[in-house]
C-alpha cells in the first residue's frame, strides 16, 4: 500500500530493468520520470511518444521508408451511429487560470459530428469548429461531408458566411503596387472552368428570401481569343428579372 513517488521508494523497487511477460494493470498513476521519456508500441517498438521536456509530446514513427509516417485515430465505440452523434473531439482549455468563470470554460474545439444515420453506403460527417468569447466554445464554422464551408452558418452553398454583428462580411487585401490596366493590384477572380463558348460567370445579389434581385453577369463569347460581354440585371416591381445594360466587347 505504499505510494512510490520516485524511483526508490514503494513497495517495490528494482535497482535494474524490468521486463514483464504479460499485461500490466496500475490501479493509479503511472509516471515517466526522465526528460525526452519514451513510451514505445509495437513488437519493432516503430511508434513512439516521446516526451518533450517543458513543451509536451511528439508521436512518431521511426520507420525511414515512404508511408511511415504517424496516424492518431479517434474511434467511437458506438454500434449506432444517429444523426448528430459526436464521432470524436479535440478541446483547448486553461482550467487553472486563476481569474476563474470564463476563463476555465472550454475555449476551443473541434468535433466530428455525423449529418445522419450510418448505414451500409453512408458516413456523412461535418467536422465542427468551435471557439469561446466570454463563453465554453461554440461552433463558428462547420466543414460539411460534400466539401461546403460555412461561418457562422451551416452551409447550404459551396462556401456561405453569415454574420448577424459585424457589417462587414469579407475583406480581400493586397499589398499591390501594380498600375496595370488589367489584372492589376488586389484582383478577385470569377472562374467559369467549363470550356463551352458563351458560357458565363456571375455575380447575383439575392433579397432575405433567396432570390435574385439584381446581378452582374460576364459572358465568354469565345475561350480560345478571351473574347467577352457584361450584361447588368435587375428584377423589376412586376417580378420580372432582366437586362437593362450591356457593355461589348468592343
Amino acid at each position: 500500500t505504499t505510494e512510490a513517488t520516485s524511483t526508490t521508494d514503494g513497495s517495490l523497487q528494482t535497482d535494474g530493468g524490468l521486463s514483464v511477460a504479460k499485461d500490466i494493470v496500475a490501479g493509479d498513476d503511472v509516471k515517466l520520470l526522465s526528460d525526452s521519456a519514451v513510451l514505445s508500441f509495437g513488437a519493432d517498438s516503430e511508434i513512439q511518444l516521446i516526451h518533450v521536456a517543458d513543451d509536451g509530446l511528439i508521436l512518431k514513427h521511426t520507420g525511414t521508408g515512404d508511408g511511415k509516417e504517424p496516424s492518431l485515430t479517434f474511434q467511437a465505440g458506438d454500434n449506432d451511429i444517429a444523426q448528430d452523434d459526436v464521432l470524436g473531439s479535440i478541446f483547448f482549455q486553461a482550467p487553472d487560470e486563476g481569474a476563474g468563470t470564463d476563463a476555465v470554460l472550454v475555449a476551443a474545439g473541434i468535433e466530428a459530428v455525423s449529418e445522419g444515420d450510418f448505414s451500409s453506403s453512408s458516413n456523412a460527417t461535418s467536422l465542427i469548429f468551435k471557439t469561446g468569447a466570454s463563453e465554453t466554445a461554440t461552433e463558428k464554422m462547420r466543414l460539411k461531408s460534400d466539401g461546403k464551408l460555412g461561418v457562422g452558418v451551416t452551409p447550404t452553398t459551396q462556401f456561405h458566411v453569415l454574420s448577424s454583428a459585424a457589417q462587414s462580411i469579407a475583406t480581400f487585401a493586397h499589398p499591390s503596387s501594380s498600375t496595370a490596366a488589367v489584372n492589376g493590384g488586389a484582383l478577385v477572380a470569377i472562374q467559369n472552368t467549363n470550356s463551352t463558348n458563351n458560357n458565363q460567370s456571375s455575380l447575383v445579389f439575392n433579397d432575405s428570401t433567396g432570390a435574385a434581385s439584381s446581378g452582374i453577369f460576364g459572358f465568354n463569347v469565345d475561350h480560345s481569343s478571351h473574347e467577352g460581354f457584361m450584361k447588368l440585371c435587375t428584377r423589376n416591381s412586376g417580378g420580372t428579372f432582366a437586362e437593362r445594360v450591356r457593355v461589348q466587347s468592343g
